[in-house]
């Protein structure tokens, strides 16, 4: 870089080097595996986007799908943004998995883009602090006989738990997935001589039926298992009603789904344990250093390579080979582990030659149950979507 080799420049002076002036420019000269000399970059620097939508795009004519992976400054203009140029679909798949939280005030927003003004939306309480009530500040974009599923998991927290306990208190939309993680708790900051600062915990936040979103503490229990482990979707919750229709949904800490969709655990087992041991980005390097010039040739667009490409016999066991020299041995002769593999396989080369798109996408198609289900209750919303937000039942 500019003259220098990497190797001889330690991380942090490399990161500062990289780093300048918006508009200015550095150049680096790149050794590629496969490739006979050197290649020459000329970087612009600029500032780096951090988006909230990773991804927004038509499933079909009616459905539409955007997937939001964090609460930033951005966010609703983002959300806005990608409902616009889907052309306002009247379905819609809103997709919370694996969304870690952020601006409270980007969770009220995007709250309000779905339910009436004045609707409440979340609420702080605490021992020593006035309640403070939050409420919906404008009219709803999302038209009210839109059918609507939002998508939680595990690693759903704080703004993703605000966000889904409101719609679901309000019978707005099914949520579909499992148990959030339950992080819902209002920390006042003190500035403290030496610099340093103190956190305290002064209330928590309640949705709109009451339910406590924080998830509880065990009195002498080991505080690393609540960072380490999710909350199950079995235990015994706090019964609460909805405010529209009356059905009822579960406190307990984080928010219960409507729908609960059991993970394939065979088979994340074994992907989580390549995906682990780093296995993926070092295959599928390798892989492209000897095909990419005849991927490129043969699948010019993505639509051509879903349709067409199938991942050959040598890929998938050039990747077991991989895997059980690092000790990561496939269960036996489990079909379905196979074919999630080489689907996975699939959608990472997709990434590769295309975006992140043409990742989820492929992943989408037949892997993810909780995509799956979710387009299953919109297409079959009269019979299956409707009694859910309509009627009494007991949760799934």
């Amino acid at each position: 870089m500019d003259g220098r080799a990497v190797k001889e420049i330690p991380a942090s002076e490399l990161i500062s080097a990289m780093r300048g002036d918006a508009g200015s420019k550095v150049k680096i000269l790149v050794i590629r595996r496969g490739i006979r000399l050197p290649i020459l970059y000329e970087i612009v620097r600029r500032e780096i986007p951090v988006p909230s939508v990773e991804l927004a795009y038509r499933v079909d004519s009616a459905v539409g799908y955007i997937r939001l992976i964090r609460f930033g400054q951005t966010t609703m203009r983002e959300v806005q943004r990608a409902y616009e140029e889907l052309d306002r679909p009247k379905e819609l798949i809103l997709d919370l998995r694996g969304n870690g939280g952020g601006l409270l005030d980007q969770a009220i927003a995007l709250s309000g883009f779905f339910l009436p003004k004045g609707s409440r939306i979340v609420s702080t309480e605490g021992r020593s602090v006035p309640s403070v009530v939050h409420s919906a500040r404008r009219n709803p974009v999302f038209p009210a006989e839109g059918r609507l599923v939002v998508l939680i998991d595990e690693r759903s927290a704080s703004a993703s738990e605000i966000v889904s306990g409101a719609l679901q208190d309000w019978d707005r939309a099914i949520i579909v997935g499992r148990r959030s993680f339950g992080k819902g708790l209002v920390q006042r900051q003190y500035l403290l001589p030496d610099g340093s600062a103190l956190r305290l915990v002064i209330a928590r936040y309640h949705t709109p039926s009451g339910r406590e979103i924080q998830r509880p503490y065990v009195k002498g229990g080991d505080r690393t298992a609540y960072r380490t482990h999710s909350l199950p979707d079995t235990i015994p919750s706090p019964a609460y009603r909805t405010l529209r229709t009356g059905r009822t949904v579960y406190g307990g800490g984080g928010i219960a789904p409507d729908v609960c969709v059991i993970q394939d655990t065979v088979q994340a087992s074994y992907l989580n344990a390549l995906l682990r041991k780093n296995i993926f980005p070092e295959f599928m390097q390798h892989y492209l250093d000897r095909t990419r010039a005849a991927l490129e040739r043969d699948y010019p667009e993505f639509a051509s390579f879903e349709e067409r490409f199938e991942v050959p016999d040598e890929m998938y066991e050039e990747l077991i080979g991989l895997g059980l020299e690092q000790g990561v041995t496939p269960p036996a002769e489990d079909s379905d582990v196979e074919a999630g593999t080489r689907r996975l396989l699939k959608a990472l080369l997709a990434e590769r030659l295309f975006d992140r798109e043409a990742l989820l996408r492929i992943l989408h198609a037949r892997d993810d149950a909780d995509f799956i289900r979710a387009l299953n209750l919109l297409k079959n919303w009269e019979a299956e979507g409707l009694p859910l937000l309509e009627a009494q039942h007991e949760r799934q």
